[in-house]
């Protein structure tokens, strides 16, 4: 009679670790970065698209973060040309939608939280109705965190972007072939500023509110190869909202272990 052994915690540890980095390899193409077309402009200006006669800006309906004071508007953009076979930057898709014909929407939506593939976004004064527009550059905002539980902690209200910010490839496209970046904003849209540094590929973030602290990891193409693989440098850094304002911080999670 044959019985089965019990996996050791090594094992297992193992196996889920070759489950993941396959499941890694498998997934969406990683960012590329061509140095030698670095002396491009960061990105195309709202200027620039509302004098190209070969694009047309949509919005999509506004997004509202309850108990705040703004509505939320995200904005596309679809290319006219038609012989390029695709559009420029879309807004997701969603068979329920107005646009559904189009492929613009948000991809996903939760109270503090949206997603999609968007050019940029109006921020609208509930009281006085007044609009500003979060930046002059036309980007790939693909994420956006209102960090309310921070909001009541210290009572200042902050949002998180996720965004693609810059044609890294140089193919003529923000998309996820390029580097993401973490930039920050208030509430209300003003003092929209990047976060990590350039030609650092953002990683994803956690927000440890006991601590007041967000947490974000990076990758640097330390090589200089135009990829991110596992020879590169992490980085990692938190984001203090201790003080009046907040500032950001690299730390070293290694410092016990390599001297």
């Amino acid at each position: 009679m044959h019985h089965n052994k019990k996996p050791t915690p090594m094992r297992t540890l193992t196996s889920i670790l070759m489950i993941v980095l396959t499941l890694l390899s498998c997934g969406k193409q990683q960012p590329k970065i061509d140095y030698n077309s670095q002396n491009q402009s960061d990105s195309l200006t709202m200027d620039n698209i509302a004098a190209d006669t070969s694009k047309i800006l949509i919005a999509e309906l506004p997004v509202y973060f309850d108990s705040t004071d703004y509505l939320i508007h995200p904005i596309g953009l679809i290319n006219l040309n038609e012989s390029e076979g695709k559009r420029f930057l879309e807004i997701g898709s969603y068979s329920g939608s107005d646009y559904s014909n189009s492929g613009f929407s948000v991809d996903s939506y939760s109270e503090d939280f949206f997603s999609g593939n968007i050019a940029n976004l109006v921020f609208e004064d509930l009281k006085t109705h007044n609009q500003i527009l979060l930046t002059d550059k036309v980007l790939n905002i693909t994420d956006v965190q209102y960090l309310r539980d921070l909001s009541k902690k210290i009572n200042r209200h902050y949002i998180l972007y996720s965004v693609i910010d810059k044609d890294m490839n140089f193919d003529k496209n923000l998309d996820y072939q390029d580097i993401t970046s973490l930039y920050i904003s208030k509430i209300d849209g003003t003092n929209f500023k990047k976060i990590t540094n350039n030609f650092h590929q953002y990683i994803g973030g956690k927000m440890i509110i006991q601590d007041l602290k967000f947490y974000f990891r990076t990758i640097e193409d330390i090589d200089k190869d135009g990829n991110f693989t596992k020879v590169d440098k992490y980085h990692y850094y938190y984001i203090d909202f201790a003080n009046d304002d907040y500032i950001t911080i690299e730390y070293n999670p290694f410092k016990l272990i390599i001297k």
